[in-house]
């Protein structure tokens, strides 16, 4: 959900964040939710967005996305992106692997 300050401040930004962006970007059947999921934690590991890894680590794994896949795009990032981000949002999947392992 969107931080009620915005609803307050900016009625319109979120009503397009609800409508269009969660509400028709991401429930487009051009892609599947779980080819999405993989996107948006990499997108967000290389953004340096940690506070919001483990949602989307724990979205994509509700997505039928495995542990393995996600921890296999961690290396790729690395390279494609940069070191010290990828290893800032590593203990946060950590945290979400480990909360599903039990």
């Amino acid at each position: 959900t969107l931080p009620d300050a915005v609803a307050t401040v900016a009625p319109a930004l979120g009503a397009y964040a609800v409508n269009d962006l969660c509400g028709t970007v991401r429930t487009d059947a051009a892609l599947s939710l779980r080819d999405r999921a993989p996107v948006t934690f990499a997108a967000l590991v290389t953004r340096h967005e940690a506070d919001s890894v483990g949602r989307h680590a724990a979205l994509a794994l509700d997505a039928g996305v495995t542990p393995a896949e996600l921890s296999e795009t961690i290396p790729h990032l690395a390279f494609d992106a940069c070191w010290p981000r990828v290893f800032s949002a590593m203990p946060v999947a950590r945290q979400v692997f480990e909360s599903r392992a039990n």
